[in-house]
Protein backbone atom coordinates (compact mmCIF):
# COMPACT_ATOMS: atom_id res chain seq x y z
CA UNK A 1 0.00 0.00 0.00
CA UNK A 2 1.15 3.51 -0.84
CA UNK A 3 0.48 6.29 1.61
CA UNK A 4 -0.90 9.60 0.44
CA UNK A 5 2.34 11.23 1.57
CA UNK A 6 4.34 9.31 -1.00
CA UNK A 7 2.55 11.22 -3.76
CA UNK A 8 3.07 14.63 -2.16
CA UNK A 9 5.56 16.72 -4.11
CA UNK A 10 7.92 18.98 -2.30
CA UNK A 11 8.74 22.45 -3.48
CA UNK A 12 12.39 22.62 -4.52
CA UNK A 13 14.53 24.71 -2.17
CA UNK A 14 15.63 28.19 -3.09
CA UNK A 15 19.20 27.76 -4.28
CA UNK A 16 21.82 29.88 -6.05
CA UNK A 17 25.08 29.42 -7.89
CA UNK A 18 27.91 31.91 -8.29
CA UNK A 19 30.33 31.04 -11.09
CA UNK A 20 33.64 32.87 -11.32
CA UNK A 21 35.76 32.77 -14.48
CA UNK A 22 39.47 33.52 -14.18
CA UNK A 23 42.10 34.01 -16.87
CA UNK A 24 45.88 33.83 -16.84
CA UNK A 25 48.22 33.89 -19.83
CA UNK A 26 50.04 30.79 -18.58
CA UNK A 27 47.26 28.93 -16.78
CA UNK A 28 44.52 29.64 -19.31
CA UNK A 29 40.87 29.93 -18.24
CA UNK A 30 39.53 28.39 -15.04
CA UNK A 31 36.21 28.43 -13.23
CA UNK A 32 35.31 28.26 -9.56
CA UNK A 33 31.80 27.88 -8.12
CA UNK A 34 29.99 28.69 -4.91
CA UNK A 35 26.57 27.07 -4.37
CA UNK A 36 24.20 27.52 -1.45
CA UNK A 37 20.57 27.20 -0.43
CA UNK A 38 18.24 29.52 1.45
CA UNK A 39 18.80 29.44 5.18
CA UNK A 40 22.56 29.08 5.08
CA UNK A 41 24.32 31.80 7.11
CA UNK A 42 25.57 34.67 4.97
CA UNK A 43 28.92 34.40 6.72
CA UNK A 44 29.25 30.83 5.48
CA UNK A 45 28.52 31.83 1.88
CA UNK A 46 31.07 34.66 2.06
CA UNK A 47 33.66 32.33 3.61
CA UNK A 48 33.16 29.86 0.74
CA UNK A 49 33.66 32.73 -1.73
CA UNK A 50 36.85 33.78 0.05
CA UNK A 51 38.16 30.21 -0.24
CA UNK A 52 37.53 30.18 -4.00
CA UNK A 53 39.24 33.52 -4.48
CA UNK A 54 42.27 32.35 -2.49
CA UNK A 55 42.59 29.04 -4.34
CA UNK A 56 46.33 28.35 -4.89
CA UNK A 57 45.47 26.88 -8.27
CA UNK A 58 44.75 30.40 -9.49
CA UNK A 59 48.32 31.52 -8.81
CA UNK A 60 51.11 31.04 -11.34
CA UNK A 61 54.66 30.71 -10.05
CA UNK A 62 57.60 31.46 -12.32
CA UNK A 63 61.26 30.88 -11.35
CA UNK A 64 63.77 33.44 -12.58
CA UNK A 65 67.53 32.74 -12.58
CA UNK A 66 70.12 35.53 -12.60
CA UNK A 67 73.90 35.22 -12.67
CA UNK A 68 76.07 37.90 -11.12
CA UNK A 69 79.79 38.69 -10.93
CA UNK A 70 81.54 41.44 -9.10
CA UNK A 71 81.22 43.62 -12.16
CA UNK A 72 77.53 42.98 -12.77
CA UNK A 73 74.96 40.47 -14.10
CA UNK A 74 75.82 37.93 -16.82
CA UNK A 75 73.57 37.07 -19.74
CA UNK A 76 73.15 33.31 -19.75
CA UNK A 77 74.94 30.17 -18.58
CA UNK A 78 77.33 30.15 -21.55
CA UNK A 79 78.67 33.54 -20.55
CA UNK A 80 79.17 32.29 -17.00
CA UNK A 81 81.05 29.19 -18.18
CA UNK A 82 83.62 31.29 -20.03
CA UNK A 83 84.07 33.73 -17.21
CA UNK A 84 87.13 33.21 -15.00
CA UNK A 85 85.91 35.04 -11.89
CA UNK A 86 83.49 33.64 -9.30
CA UNK A 87 79.83 33.72 -10.36
CA UNK A 88 76.91 34.05 -7.98
CA UNK A 89 73.56 32.44 -8.88
CA UNK A 90 70.30 33.92 -7.61
CA UNK A 91 66.83 32.37 -7.85
CA UNK A 92 63.62 34.36 -7.47
CA UNK A 93 60.04 33.11 -7.57
CA UNK A 94 57.44 35.48 -8.94
CA UNK A 95 53.76 34.87 -8.33
CA UNK A 96 51.02 36.27 -10.54
CA UNK A 97 47.33 35.95 -9.77
CA UNK A 98 44.73 34.94 -12.34
CA UNK A 99 42.38 37.82 -13.23
CA UNK A 100 38.65 37.57 -12.56
CA UNK A 101 37.08 38.23 -15.99
CA UNK A 102 33.59 36.74 -15.77
CA UNK A 103 30.85 36.45 -13.12
CA UNK A 104 27.52 34.62 -13.27
CA UNK A 105 25.02 34.69 -10.41
CA UNK A 106 21.82 32.72 -11.00
CA UNK A 107 19.03 31.16 -9.00
CA UNK A 108 19.09 27.43 -9.78
CA UNK A 109 15.82 26.46 -8.09
CA UNK A 110 12.95 27.94 -6.13
CA UNK A 111 11.25 31.31 -6.49
CA UNK A 112 12.68 33.55 -3.75
CA UNK A 113 14.95 36.45 -4.54
CA UNK A 114 18.44 36.55 -3.13
CA UNK A 115 18.58 38.81 -0.05
CA UNK A 116 19.92 42.16 -1.16
CA UNK A 117 22.26 42.31 1.85
CA UNK A 118 23.98 39.10 0.74
CA UNK A 119 24.12 40.27 -2.87
CA UNK A 120 25.78 43.53 -1.79
CA UNK A 121 28.31 41.61 0.27
CA UNK A 122 29.11 39.27 -2.64
CA UNK A 123 29.66 42.15 -5.08
CA UNK A 124 31.86 43.87 -2.49
CA UNK A 125 34.13 40.82 -2.15
CA UNK A 126 34.82 40.54 -5.88
CA UNK A 127 37.60 42.29 -7.80
CA UNK A 128 34.98 43.95 -9.98
CA UNK A 129 37.43 46.21 -11.84
CA UNK A 130 38.73 43.31 -13.98
CA UNK A 131 35.33 41.78 -14.82
CA UNK A 132 34.38 42.15 -18.49
CA UNK A 133 31.31 39.83 -18.58
CA UNK A 134 28.54 39.77 -15.99
CA UNK A 135 25.37 37.68 -16.00
CA UNK A 136 22.78 38.02 -13.24
CA UNK A 137 19.50 36.07 -13.19
CA UNK A 138 18.02 36.98 -9.82
CA UNK A 139 15.99 40.09 -8.94
CA UNK A 140 17.65 40.50 -5.53
CA UNK A 141 21.12 40.46 -7.03
CA UNK A 142 20.06 42.98 -9.70
CA UNK A 143 18.55 45.20 -6.99
CA UNK A 144 21.99 45.34 -5.39
CA UNK A 145 23.35 46.60 -8.71
CA UNK A 146 21.00 49.58 -8.41
CA UNK A 147 23.51 50.94 -5.91
CA UNK A 148 25.67 53.31 -7.94
CA UNK A 149 28.66 52.55 -5.71
CA UNK A 150 28.47 48.87 -6.67
CA UNK A 151 28.06 49.47 -10.39
CA UNK A 152 30.87 52.02 -10.46
CA UNK A 153 33.32 49.28 -9.46
CA UNK A 154 32.74 47.40 -12.74
CA UNK A 155 34.96 49.76 -14.70
CA UNK A 156 35.93 47.24 -17.43
CA UNK A 157 32.51 45.67 -18.00
CA UNK A 158 31.70 45.07 -21.67
CA UNK A 159 28.82 42.53 -21.57
CA UNK A 160 25.90 42.68 -19.12
CA UNK A 161 23.24 39.97 -19.28
CA UNK A 162 20.18 40.46 -17.04
CA UNK A 163 17.91 38.10 -18.97
CA UNK A 164 15.23 36.10 -17.15
CA UNK A 165 15.93 37.91 -13.89
CA UNK A 166 12.29 38.67 -13.02
CA UNK A 167 12.78 42.40 -13.51
CA UNK A 168 9.94 44.91 -13.67
CA UNK A 169 12.36 47.84 -14.01
CA UNK A 170 15.92 48.21 -15.22
CA UNK A 171 18.09 50.08 -12.71
CA UNK A 172 19.02 53.57 -13.85
CA UNK A 173 22.52 52.88 -12.56
CA UNK A 174 23.16 50.86 -15.73
CA UNK A 175 23.89 54.22 -17.35
CA UNK A 176 27.13 54.39 -15.37
CA UNK A 177 28.57 51.47 -17.37
CA UNK A 178 29.74 53.72 -20.17
CA UNK A 179 32.12 51.10 -21.60
CA UNK A 180 29.31 48.57 -22.05
CA UNK A 181 29.07 47.07 -25.55
CA UNK A 182 26.33 44.47 -25.07
CA UNK A 183 23.20 44.65 -22.91
CA UNK A 184 20.69 41.78 -22.74
CA UNK A 185 17.46 42.04 -20.73
CA UNK A 186 15.44 39.31 -22.47
CA UNK A 187 12.53 37.56 -20.75
CA UNK A 188 11.62 40.08 -18.03
CA UNK A 189 8.51 42.21 -17.40
CA UNK A 190 9.95 45.57 -18.42
CA UNK A 191 7.45 48.18 -19.62
CA UNK A 192 10.00 50.90 -20.28
CA UNK A 193 13.76 51.28 -20.49
CA UNK A 194 15.36 54.04 -18.40
CA UNK A 195 16.48 57.18 -20.25
CA UNK A 196 19.96 56.64 -18.73
CA UNK A 197 20.46 53.97 -21.36
CA UNK A 198 21.39 56.83 -23.67
CA UNK A 199 24.65 57.20 -21.72
CA UNK A 200 25.87 53.85 -23.13
CA UNK A 201 27.50 55.45 -26.14
CA UNK A 202 29.65 52.38 -26.85
CA UNK A 203 26.70 49.99 -26.93
CA UNK A 204 26.63 47.69 -29.96
CA UNK A 205 23.96 45.15 -28.99
CA UNK A 206 20.68 45.77 -27.17
CA UNK A 207 18.43 42.72 -26.76
CA UNK A 208 15.12 43.38 -24.98
CA UNK A 209 12.93 40.61 -26.42
CA UNK A 210 10.02 39.06 -24.51
CA UNK A 211 9.15 41.96 -22.25
CA UNK A 212 6.12 44.28 -22.06
CA UNK A 213 7.65 47.35 -23.67
CA UNK A 214 5.16 49.87 -25.04
CA UNK A 215 7.59 52.71 -25.73
CA UNK A 216 11.31 53.26 -26.24
CA UNK A 217 13.26 56.14 -24.70
CA UNK A 218 14.27 58.82 -27.17
CA UNK A 219 17.69 58.89 -25.51
CA UNK A 220 18.44 55.61 -27.28
CA UNK A 221 19.41 57.72 -30.30
CA UNK A 222 22.63 58.61 -28.47
CA UNK A 223 23.81 55.00 -28.77
CA UNK A 224 25.32 55.78 -32.14
CA UNK A 225 27.45 52.61 -32.27
CA UNK A 226 24.40 50.35 -32.03
CA UNK A 227 24.55 47.47 -34.52
CA UNK A 228 21.86 45.10 -33.25
CA UNK A 229 18.49 46.04 -31.76
CA UNK A 230 16.10 43.17 -30.97
CA UNK A 231 12.65 43.96 -29.56
CA UNK A 232 10.62 40.87 -30.43
CA UNK A 233 7.59 39.79 -28.37
CA UNK A 234 6.72 43.17 -26.86
CA UNK A 235 3.75 45.58 -27.03
CA UNK A 236 5.15 48.29 -29.26
CA UNK A 237 2.65 50.00 -31.54
CA UNK A 238 5.35 52.30 -32.89
CA UNK A 239 9.11 52.68 -32.76
CA UNK A 240 9.63 56.41 -32.50
CA UNK A 241 13.39 56.59 -32.70
CA UNK A 242 15.66 58.91 -34.62
CA UNK A 243 17.28 56.29 -36.81
CA UNK A 244 19.34 59.01 -38.45
CA UNK A 245 21.81 58.63 -35.57
CA UNK A 246 21.79 54.80 -35.74
CA UNK A 247 23.54 54.51 -39.07
CA UNK A 248 25.51 51.42 -38.06
CA UNK A 249 22.40 49.39 -37.30
CA UNK A 250 22.53 46.09 -39.21
CA UNK A 251 19.97 43.98 -37.29
CA UNK A 252 16.46 45.12 -36.29
CA UNK A 253 13.97 42.55 -34.94
CA UNK A 254 10.39 43.73 -34.31
CA UNK A 255 8.55 40.41 -34.68
CA UNK A 256 5.41 39.96 -32.57
CA UNK A 257 4.66 43.62 -31.89
CA UNK A 258 1.27 45.21 -32.77
CA UNK A 259 2.86 47.92 -34.92
CA UNK A 260 0.61 50.51 -36.54
CA UNK A 261 3.34 51.43 -39.01
CA UNK A 262 6.97 50.74 -39.71
CA UNK A 263 9.69 53.02 -38.35
CA UNK A 264 11.50 55.30 -40.75
CA UNK A 265 14.64 53.27 -41.18
CA UNK A 266 15.86 54.81 -44.42
CA UNK A 267 18.99 56.34 -42.78
CA UNK A 268 20.18 52.85 -41.73
CA UNK A 269 22.36 52.17 -44.75
CA UNK A 270 23.94 49.06 -43.15
CA UNK A 271 20.68 47.31 -42.26
CA UNK A 272 20.69 43.73 -43.63
CA UNK A 273 18.42 41.85 -41.19
CA UNK A 274 14.84 42.88 -40.44
CA UNK A 275 12.07 40.91 -38.73
CA UNK A 276 8.65 42.52 -38.74
CA UNK A 277 5.06 41.27 -38.68
CA UNK A 278 5.35 37.69 -39.95
CA UNK A 279 8.35 38.23 -42.20
CA UNK A 280 12.07 37.80 -41.77
CA UNK A 281 14.07 39.67 -44.41
CA UNK A 282 17.80 39.29 -44.94
CA UNK A 283 20.09 40.63 -47.63
CA UNK A 284 23.74 40.94 -48.49
CA UNK A 285 25.49 44.24 -47.87
CA UNK A 286 25.18 45.25 -51.52
CA UNK A 287 21.39 44.58 -51.52
CA UNK A 288 21.64 42.31 -54.53
CA UNK A 289 20.47 39.08 -52.90
CA UNK A 290 17.40 38.80 -50.69
CA UNK A 291 15.78 36.10 -48.59
CA UNK A 292 12.17 36.52 -47.42
CA UNK A 293 10.79 34.01 -44.92
CA UNK A 294 7.35 33.64 -43.36
CA UNK A 295 7.55 33.09 -39.62
CA UNK A 296 5.34 30.76 -37.54
CA UNK A 297 2.57 32.37 -35.50
CA UNK A 298 3.62 33.65 -32.08
CA UNK A 299 1.52 32.84 -28.98
CA UNK A 300 -1.66 34.86 -29.11
CA UNK A 301 -1.43 35.58 -32.83
CA UNK A 302 0.86 38.58 -32.57
CA UNK A 303 -1.70 41.10 -31.32
CA UNK A 304 -3.07 42.05 -34.75
CA UNK A 305 -6.81 42.52 -34.80
CA UNK A 306 -7.77 43.60 -38.34
CA UNK A 307 -6.75 40.48 -40.28
CA UNK A 308 -4.90 37.57 -38.81
CA UNK A 309 -1.39 37.28 -40.16
CA UNK A 310 -1.68 33.56 -39.81
CA UNK A 311 -4.66 32.78 -42.10
CA UNK A 312 -4.17 29.81 -44.32
CA UNK A 313 -4.80 31.62 -47.62
CA UNK A 314 -1.69 33.21 -49.07
CA UNK A 315 -3.59 36.38 -50.00
CA UNK A 316 -4.81 36.83 -46.42
CA UNK A 317 -1.39 36.06 -45.07
CA UNK A 318 0.25 38.71 -47.25
CA UNK A 319 -2.35 41.47 -47.03
CA UNK A 320 -1.46 42.70 -43.50
CA UNK A 321 2.26 42.84 -44.14
CA UNK A 322 1.69 44.71 -47.39
CA UNK A 323 -0.57 47.17 -45.59
CA UNK A 324 2.04 47.65 -42.87
CA UNK A 325 4.91 48.13 -45.30
CA UNK A 326 3.02 50.53 -47.54
CA UNK A 327 1.17 52.59 -44.94
CA UNK A 328 2.60 55.95 -43.82
CA UNK A 329 6.15 54.66 -43.68
CA UNK A 330 7.34 53.22 -46.94
CA UNK A 331 9.57 50.73 -48.64
CA UNK A 332 12.12 53.48 -49.20
CA UNK A 333 14.86 51.34 -47.77
CA UNK A 334 16.70 48.93 -50.08
CA UNK A 335 15.99 46.04 -47.70
CA UNK A 336 12.23 46.64 -47.76
CA UNK A 337 12.15 47.52 -51.43
CA UNK A 338 14.04 44.34 -52.29
CA UNK A 339 11.64 42.23 -50.24
CA UNK A 340 8.62 43.82 -51.94
CA UNK A 341 10.18 43.29 -55.33
CA UNK A 342 10.88 39.64 -54.59
CA UNK A 343 7.32 39.03 -53.37
CA UNK A 344 5.96 40.81 -56.44
CA UNK A 345 8.08 38.76 -58.80
CA UNK A 346 7.08 35.48 -57.18
CA UNK A 347 3.34 35.79 -57.81
CA UNK A 348 1.11 38.10 -59.88
CA UNK A 349 -1.49 38.00 -57.11
CA UNK A 350 1.01 39.60 -54.80
CA UNK A 351 1.36 42.51 -57.22
CA UNK A 352 -2.42 42.92 -57.28
CA UNK A 353 -2.55 43.01 -53.51
CA UNK A 354 0.19 45.64 -53.38
CA UNK A 355 -1.53 47.82 -55.95
CA UNK A 356 -4.78 47.78 -53.97
CA UNK A 357 -3.13 49.24 -50.90
CA UNK A 358 -3.45 52.95 -50.24
CA UNK A 359 -0.51 54.65 -51.95
CA UNK A 360 0.59 51.21 -53.07
CA UNK A 361 1.15 52.13 -56.71
CA UNK A 362 3.16 55.22 -55.76
CA UNK A 363 5.30 53.14 -53.45
CA UNK A 364 5.91 50.49 -56.08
Amino acid sequence: MFSLGSFTSRRPPDAWRLTLTFHHESLGQQEREVVWVAGEPEAGVLAALADRLADPGLVHEAVHVTLHTASGPLLGVVAAAGFGAPVRLALTVRETQSRLVGVELVRTSGTAALPTSLALALWQELEAATVSRLRVADPGAVAALADARVVARFTDLRVLNLSNAGLTALPASVGLLTGLEELRVVGNQLRILPPEIGQLTNLRVLAADSNQLTILPGELRRCTELEELTLQHNRLTSVLLSFASLRHLSVLHLYDNPLDFLPEISPCSELTHLTVANLRITADQAYTKFKVEFLPPPPGGGGYSAISLWDSKQSDRLRPIFALMLRRSSGHHPLLAGALRQLAEEDAKNRELMAKQENGLQQL
